[in-house]
């Protein structure tokens, strides 16, 4: 595969010497129906990883479902958008889908921002959270249930140290080690002990000691001081990882074949209908839905269970789109940051979103097992929405 690394335009860039930032470069691959490929170009899917115009220096990116993120070192605390924007969720004050990044305005000082299914979070350096797009649901946290095409404050927040979006809820995480949760409710996956939704944060219950948290479509995940998981909401396909099949609306613990919590875990992710897990030894654990390949152990059957993705060590880094998993693994020797990080997917391809051309070339085709993903290297950090995945590299 060869990475096209065409010279981003100079909309955005720093007034000052380029060479004052590291050239880290924001790269797409899958479904462009929306723009989210954010390479101004007509929608057509994009069967490798290619650039996102515009973002160069880039230090995080995330995605929701139609739609990616992205902060930069040279617009620090502001947040751009591109993609999908029929309810707002790119925060320019419009509906109108953006094939090209574009910088949410009037919001800055921002540390992190997180995609959800329609709608994004953005965490502000004075510990509050920020919400735009959908928020029928009351996603929004504002105490409304309208969409907002322009950040509004998730209401009673402070002290946040890590957000995330669900399918149509949104999390946090404050300080004191508890997480709050707003939004849709029906599967239990405000995690409260109900199921009623709320437009203003609820506490989830029983949960403490947490340092990371992620959102899956319908159900929350939490990783624990001691490197153990915690999930609530939907369970149909197994992805609470609880064993069973029952929705809950209280965490509770992930287990693995032996029916015993998953521990030593690092980073936790919830994607469409499953998770993943990174453990303490650099390998990967998978459950929940399994048909097209998501789990990568070579099975479509669902898992109720934590089990390992065969073939996967030295991972770095893992994330879940709404079909399909990524890691970056340790290639070798690591002579900078991020020497010798490669990208490796597997689940559905069917937009393209795996960065893998199969032959005959541009058919579709999932992966039950992970496959390096030919080309990018020195890669930073991966991100994944429902079709689309996005990679911060540094070209060589």
């Amino acid at each position: 595969m060869v990475v096209l690394l065409a010279v981003a335009t100079s909309v955005g860039l720093p007034a000052g010497p380029a060479k004052a930032y590291p050239p880290r470069q924001v790269i797409a691959a899958g479904s462009n129906a929306y723009g989210q490929l954010g390479n101004g170009r007509a929608p057509k899917t994009g069967h490798v990883f290619g650039p996102v115009s515009v973002i160069w220096y880039a230090s995080q990116i995330s995605a929701g479902g139609l739609s990616a993120y992205a902060l930069t070192l040279y617009n620090p605390g502001r947040v751009w958008a591109w993609g999908r924007n029929d309810s707002g969720q790119l925060g320019d004050g419009t509906t109108t889908d953006r094939p090209l990044p574009v910088l949410v305005p009037g919001l800055d000082e921002v540390g992190q921002v997180a995609g959800g299914g329609a709608t994004a979070y953005a965490l502000r350096s004075d510990g509050t959270v920020w919400a735009w797009g959908r928020g029928g649901s009351g996603q929004l946290g504002n105490g409304a249930r309208t969409d907002s095409p322009v950040p509004v404050q998730v209401r009673g927040l402070t002290g946040v140290t890590a957000i995330a979006g669900g399918g149509a809820a949104g999390y946090a995480r404050r300080s004191d080690g508890t997480v709050w949760a707003w939004g849709d409710n029906a599967y239990g996956q405000l995690g409260d002990g109900t199921t009623t939704s709320t437009a203003t944060p609820v506490q989830v219950a029983g949960l403490t000691g947490v340092t990371a948290i992620s959102g899956g479509r319908w159900a929350g995940y939490a990783l624990r001081t001691d490197g153990t998981v915690r999930a609530w909401g939907a369970d149909w396909h197994g992805q609470l990882g609880d064993g069973g099949h029952t929705n809950r609306t209280t965490p509770v613990p992930v287990v693995g074949p032996s029916r015993t919590p998953l521990s030593t875990v690092r980073t936790v992710t919830g994607g469409g209908d499953f998770a993943y897990a990174l453990l303490g030894d650099g390998t990967v654990a998978a459950w929940g839905r399994g048909d097209l390949g998501q789990l990568g152990n070579g099975s479509p059957a669902d898992s109720p269970v934590a089990r390992p993705v065969p073939g996967l060590t030295a991972v770095t880094a893992i994330a879940a789109g709404g079909e399909a998993g990524y890691a970056l693994r340790q290639d070798g020797p690591e002579p900078g940051a991020y020497g010798n990080r490669v990208i490796w997917a597997w689940g559905s391809n069917a937009h393209g979103q795996l960065g893998i051309d199969q032959p005959p070339a541009h058919r579709p085709a999932n992966l039950f097992r992970p496959r390096q993903v030919p080309g990018p290297r020195d890669v930073q950090d991966i991100a994944a929405g429902s079709y689309s995945a996005y990679a911060i590299f540094q070209p060589s």
